[in-house]
């Protein structure tokens, strides 16, 4: 529990080993700031203080785990999407390709948003890749 000069006159700065033999200094974060449940980077505020930033990167599955989640695609036609260039893929390695999921997301709304979607150009690059 904190002595009463504490409450009234916090403690804004202490100091922390940040490697061997050099001192750094931080300030205590706001912590209704920091996400619940989340990755994320402090970065460094003008006053010394540090600010959560979450951390977002694109999240890339392989074909194979991507079929299982809940989006009815299976994995033959994760490939051909992937292979006719309208979701972004890759294959870091033979007979392993991954795929952009927020990029397939982004794929399923523009169908959605596009009856017309599939013209027989797109059908044909569907069917046969790029």
């Amino acid at each position: 529990m904190p002595s009463p000069t504490e409450s009234t006159f916090p403690r804004p700065v202490w100091g922390m080993n940040i490697a061997p033999g050099l001192i750094g200094k931080t300030l205590p974060a706001d912590l209704r700031k920091v996400p619940a449940l989340g990755v994320f980077d402090w970065q460094r505020n003008a006053d010394g203080s540090y600010t959560p930033c979450v951390r977002v990167k694109e999240a890339w599955l392989r074909v194979s785990e991507a079929e299982k989640l809940p989006l009815g695609l299976s994995a033959e036609v994760l490939f051909k999407l992937v292979k006719g260039g309208f979701v972004m893929g890759s294959a870091p390695a033979p007979h392993s390709t991954i795929i952009n999921v927020s990029d397939l997301l982004r794929h399923i709304e523009e169908c959605a948003e596009d009856p017309d979607f599939w013209t027989s150009e797109r059908l044909d690059r569907y069917k046969n890749g790029m």
